[in-house]
């Protein structure tokens, strides 16, 4: 069992709570296992008709008595999710507390008015009442005595009789009490009763044994005021929670030993319990949420929030396993409380810590402090194993490769040499004084030699094995240096330096000699000081910068790739995975492991004044210096525990939520911004990923595009990423948003441009060109650019061979992998580098090779084979092949002649049939290897057929033939299929390549054609045999029916109806039918010289599947590559292509405007024709008219209304 399997072991205590992944081969067993686990680490909730206050659990657990806002109680029965009875007890005021007493046979509630009530169970039947009429009041239960105890603030501790004895409370009962020495808050009693512990005004605390009632241990005053005590399983801790939101926890021994502090909340605590065997404890609060602290080691403490609303009240089971919970809505929580991740704190140093140095092929690791200690500790026991304090600040270390020793640098210019060898001490170190300034160190691998970076701008590297003698100088930077590293076998070196440079030097030969040391190469690239960079093995550098920049090279200096942090601020510190799968970057609050096929973040840790970041050597470990402390933690990319890692932002719990509720059909539930950094390790699943599998198309746009918290664009273990996913459950619309975020990383728009944002397509893209995307042609388009590496020549001398191609495992194109030596120059013929964006199915034979061939083939849009990137990817498995493919067809050909030459001078030579004979053998070999490849899809081939025909019917013959039985029908077959399958071989040559295409295509095209046209020869065929049915024999009369479609007839004809019916034939079939089948032939010839050149290359692609088929050694090989070429600038053609666009756009301008003239000129003459101005005049006139007889009529109306108004006044 390795380290990180014990340490993560140690604190489980049955199978199930053991939270491992079980390496599942694909994303969807990937998400059933992580529904799984969600399932364990959610709580079960369960709805309640009221809010409830209080609540109290049955000793099986299949009860909880529920405490109501209006006075009630009810009896919730867990295995039916229902409220068995519900009774108003105190209404209107509500229920503080209840608590089950006497085996479960009884309730005690305590009302808003200081009224204890004790109810029959589970009837609720009142027993007894007793009325305080005090306030504060908190009672608990004795169940050893069958006491209930209370207290009411004062100096006394009261206690009441409890019974089932139905008559037990007629008679009076004496309440009892005992004098305590201070006013009480609050008190607990333990598990078993034996001790009670009492919180007072004075902010001390107190623990009685219950049964003599006399003191046994006390804390004295605390910093604030207590809110609830609380005893831990078998009465080892005591936990105590403060008004300033803060717990305390005490070690029951000798003496009373406060051990942990936690300050995990931001509101009141209203609940602790102490689970798992007292490794955890548990405190609820009103800020929402319930926190998780270990108890067997200092460590980050873990929260749980599912609901936005304060936690009521919290309390631990009997098994102290889970806990029940209810918060300010109505509903009841249970929480079988799970193995929580484990980050540990070493704390130690009482200054910043300043390196952590892992000690190969061990569980230890070295803290180097300001305060001047080296300590070391013990990783799977969590535990200090060694220290020392050295004299002056420890600014600088290293440990030797083979772990033995260690080399420590102080600010009092002293070099420490510290035995690491012994098993418990490490002795005495050597000391020795140094004189230089030290900024960075670094071993050979032989140990023999120690590189030194000083303030001078220098490197110094001394000889180990000669008490530090100097060996030599290396200078060339005007800046000090911050990191050097020896490469090669130790005989070149890499230095990095604050001048935004590194250098590149030879150390070989006389080393005792400065002029010795040249500088090979110079890397530029960064802006800003480079702050930090690491070297592997295996030929690649990574730097860091003052201004967030990450580049990427190889020995020679030639930049790979670059990424820019998040927050630009420096980069302390920088990890490369040993598979180079993911980096991880240390800034001084964030710590950022990223993807390294896409470049994009995979998740992000907050850090608290991070200063170094060191990963175990095998990569298990994470340990990060933040401040004067260690933290150390599973690699969540290198762990088998499932578990959910991201910032210090949202809840976890809620993300899992969604998951599982999102999965389900016609699921409404939100998806919340606050998700978007989490992932799911070790799966390396994040919210992309559940979206697209959701096809919640509207969420995923806004998670990838969301400025502030974007959603991140990774491939999970299984190389499964949120596009890939999409394509494999055609959700298009999801595929749109993928690469709309694609390219727009690529791009550069609103973020750091990212250029290798297409890689993803990498695992994919064989799929989208099966599943009849619109927009594909217009994807390809993109994917082979020209390129944007810097420092590629752009001119090289005229008689150098382009253009060039080539396979690279790098996406950046480095010039002296293409071109020939010496090739580039300032001048000559200007040159331009293409590449792909991402690595292809290149290397020929492979199953992925064959299976992206027959994507492309099988694609509906036929353009993309006139995308760059098709033609390019064609035309190099063709270089690749076209020597094969000729071979074969000249083999046939070859076959065709001796076939000729037999059959016209040599028919019964057996030396002749001999020759024939073997080459027939040779092809029925290769055709025999094709049918043992792919036996299948060989029969679909229509060449296929034809092979198998020749070589069966030639095979009958060459039989027949040595026994000298020349049999010339068996020998016509023969022709016929050897010529037809001759036919083929012309898809060879760029000129006829297209025209096997044509010709098959017109026979598809005149199908129809031809049905018809037999139709009416038949039915002429019969009208002559009408005529004179027995002249001669139907056939006869088809015959001539089918010579009269072709011009041949006769024209002896005497009867009147004959020449009517020859009339009419030679119309219809010669002159019309023959016509049309001019005109069919003539557009498919047309619409294949439209596409001449995606016929060719699809029969191209064709013969290239034919023979990577038969490479069956090839098949189980798996890689890709980059594809880089480099050509001629062909300036002139871009030019004209760009000027008949131009013409083109113009052409349909002016074709638009004459329309809209035209359109002008029709209506303006409908106008005229209408007449307007006449009818606008007469229209006035009526206008006029109309105003006339208006007035009249209304000074009509006038005069009535005054002759009616004086009537009525005359009546008046």
């Amino acid at each position: 069992m390795s380290g990180v399997e014990q340490r993560y072991y140690a604190g489980s205590w049955t199978n199930t709570d053991v939270y491992v992944s079980h390496e599942p081969i694909n994303f969807d067993e990937a998400l059933e296992e992580f529904n799984n686990f969600c399932g364990r680490q959610l709580p079960i909730m369960w709805q309640i008709p009221f809010i409830p206050t209080c609540f109290d659990v049955s000793f099986k657990e299949d009860y909880i008595v529920l405490g109501g806002p209006h006075g009630n109680i009810a009896n919730f029965e867990v295995s039916t999710r229902s409220v068995l009875r519900d009774e108003d007890i105190s209404y209107p005021k509500s229920i503080l507390s209840v608590k089950l007493i006497l085996q479960d046979n009884q309730v005690v509630a305590l009302s808003d008015e200081c009224i204890l009530y004790i109810l029959e169970y589970p009837s609720f039947a009142i027993m007894h009442k007793l009325n305080l009429r005090i306030s504060n009041i908190v009672f608990r239960y004795r169940k050893q005595r069958e006491l209930l105890l209370f207290t009411n603030g004062t100096q006394e501790i009261f206690s009441y009789k409890v019974s089932t004895d139905e008559e037990f409370y007629m008679k009076k009962q004496e309440k009892k009490s005992f004098k305590i020495e201070d006013l009480s808050i609050t008190f607990n009693l333990s598990d078993d009763d034996s001790l009670m512990a009492i919180a007072y005004e004075n902010t001390s605390i107190s623990i009685f044994f219950m049964d003599t009632n006399s003191k046994m241990k006390e804390t004295g005053p605390n910093h604030s005021n207590i809110v609830t005590v609380v005893f831990s399983q078998w009465n080892k801790h005591l936990a105590a929670a403060f008004e300033d939101f803060s717990v305390n926890v005490w070690g029951l021994e000798a003496n009373l030993v406060l051990k942990y502090t936690f300050s995990a909340h931001q509101g009141k605590i209203t609940g602790i319990a102490f689970v798992r065997e007292n490794a955890y404890i548990l405190t609820s609060s009103e800020d929402k949420t319930i926190s998780v602290c270990n108890l067997k080691g200092e460590c980050q403490p873990y929260s749980m929030n599912i609901i936005d609303l304060k936690v009521i009240m919290m309390t631990g089971n009997k098994n102290h396993n889970k806990v029940f919970y209810i918060q300010d809505f109505d509903a009841m929580m249970a929480w079988e409380v799970p193995q929580v991740p484990k980050t540990t704190f070493y704390r130690g140093h009482e200054s910043r810590v300043t390196k952590i140095l892992f000690i190969p092929n061990s569980f230890e690791l070295i803290s180097l402090g300001e305060d001047g200690q080296f300590i070391v500790w013990n990783s799977r026991m969590d535990s200090r194993h060694e220290s020392m304090m050295l004299e002056g600040k420890l600014l600088n270390g290293l440990v030797y490769p083979s772990g033995n020793k260690a080399l420590v640098f102080s600010s009092l210019h002293l070099l420490y040499l510290i035995n690491l060898s012994g098993s418990t001490d490490f002795g005495a170190p050597a000391k020795q004084n140094f004189r230089h300034d030290v900024l960075c160190m670094q071993i050979s691998k032989d140990e023999s030699k120690l590189a030194i970076g000083d303030k001078q701008n220098r490197v110094r590297v001394f000889d180990l094995k000669s008490m530090l003698a100097e060996l030599f100088i290396i200078k060339g930077h005007i800046l000090p240096i911050v990191e050097c590293f020896f490469i090669n076998e130790d005989r070149e070196m890499i230095t990095a330096s604050q001048d935004c440079t590194m250098c590149k030097w030879s150390i070989t030969g006389n080393l005792s000699q400065e002029s010795k040391i040249v500088k090979v190469a110079t890397f530029l690239g960064h802006q800003a000081a480079v702050s930090c960079m690491i070297v592997s093995s295996d030929g690649y550098v990574v730097s860091g910068s003052e201004d967030g920049m990450i580049i990427f090279w190889n020995y020679n200096g030639n930049k790979l790739y670059s990424v820019c942090c998040p927050d630009k601020i420096p980069v302390y510190n920088l990890y490369l995975s040993q598979d180079h799968s993911y980096f991880i970057s240390l800034q001084e609050s964030i710590c950022t492991y990223w993807q390294l096929g896409n470049l994009s973040v995979l998740f992000q840790l907050n850090v608290n004044k991070g200063s170094w970041l060191s990963v175990s050597n095998d990569e298990k470990f994470v340990a990060l210096a933040e401040e004067n402390h260690v933290s150390l933690s599973e690699n969540p990319l290198g762990c088998s525990s499932i578990r959910i890692v991201g910032k210090n932002l949202g809840s976890p719990h809620k993300f899992m939520k969604f998951v599982l509720d999102c999965q389900k059909e016609n699921s409404k539930i939100a998806y919340e911004m606050n998700y978007n950094h989490f992932i799911i390790a070790p799966y390396m699943i994040g919210p992309a990923h559940i979206l697209a599998y959701c096809n919640r198309f509207n969420d995923l746009n806004e998670a990838l595009f969301y400025e502030p918290n974007r959603a991140s664009f990774f491939s999970t273990i299984n190389d499964e990423n949120p596009l890939s996913i999409c394509i494999d459950l055609e959700f298009k619309n999801c595929i749109d948003i993928c690469l709309k975020y694609m390219r727009q990383q690529y791009n550069g728009k609103n973020t750091f441009k990212n250029l290798r944002a297409y890689y993803p397509l990498q695992s994919c893209l064989t799929k989208l060109n099966a599943i009849d995307y619109p927009y594909i042609k217009k994807l390809y388009d993109g994917l082979f650019v020209r390129s944007e590496a810097e420092m590629l020549p752009r001119f090289c001398l005229h008689d150098t061979e382009l253009p060039v191609d080539i396979l690279s495992e790098h996406f950046t194109v480095i010039s002296d992998q293409i071109l020939p030596p010496n090739s580039s120059s300032h001048s000559g013929r200007p040159i331009v580098f293409f590449q792909s964006l991402f690595p292809l199915d290149l290397d020929i034979g492979t199953e992925s090779s064959l299976e992206f061939l027959q994507s492309i083939l099988d694609c509906s849009e036929v353009e993309i084979f006139r995308s760059a990137l098709i033609k390019e990817y064609l035309q190099f498995k063709w270089k690749k092949l076209k020597p094969t493919i000729y071979i074969l067809g000249f083999i046939y050909i070859f076959y065709l002649i001796l076939l000729g030459l037999y059959i016209v001078i040599f028919i019964e030579s057996q030396d002749f049939l001999i020759a024939l004979i073997i080459v027939h053998c040779i092809m029925w070999v290769y055709e025999i290897l094709q049918i043992a490849t792919d036996f299948s899809d060989y029969w679909k081939n229509v060449w296929n057929i034809q092979d198998q025909l020749r070589s069966i019917s030639f095979t009958f013959y060459a039989i027949m033939a040595w026994r000298e039985n020349y049999n010339t029908d068996i020998l016509l077959a023969v022709l016929i299929f050897s010529w037809a399958r001759g036919i083929a071989c012309f898809r060879m040559f760029d000129e006829t390549r297209y025209m096997v295409r044509l010709v098959l295509q017109v026979i598809i095209d005149i199908q129809t054609f031809f049905f018809i046209l037999f139709y009416a020869t038949f039915a002429f065929a019969f009208v002559y045999y009408m005529r004179n049915p027995e002249d001669q024999p139907f056939l006869m009369y088809l015959t001539q029916a089918y010579r009269l479609d072709l011009g041949d007839f006769e024209t002896g004809l005497t009867e009147a109806f004959d020449w009517i019916i020859f009339f009419v034939a030679t119309m219809i079939n010669p002159l019309i039918m023959l016509n049309l089948l001019i005109a069919i032939m003539s557009d498919t010839a047309s619409a294949v010289a439209e596409i001449d050149d995606i016929f060719d290359l699809r029969e191209m692609a064709e013969m290239i599947m034919d023979v990577e088929k038969v490479m069956f050694w090839k098949k189980g090989a798996y890689k890709k590559y980059y594809l880089h070429k480099c050509d001629f600038t062909q300036a002139e053609e871009h030019e004209d292509e760009d000027s008949n666009m131009f013409i083109r756009e113009i052409k349909k301008q002016v074709v638009d405007v004459r329309r809209t003239i035209k359109n002008l000129k029709i209506n303006s003459k409908k106008i005229e024709e209408f007449n307007l101005q006449e009818n606008l005049t007469k229209l006035m006139n009526e206008h006029e008219v109309l105003e006339e007889n208006m007035k009249s009529q209304f000074n009509f109306s006038g005069e009535l209304i005054e002759d009616i108004q004086k009537k009525l006044n005359y009546l008046d």
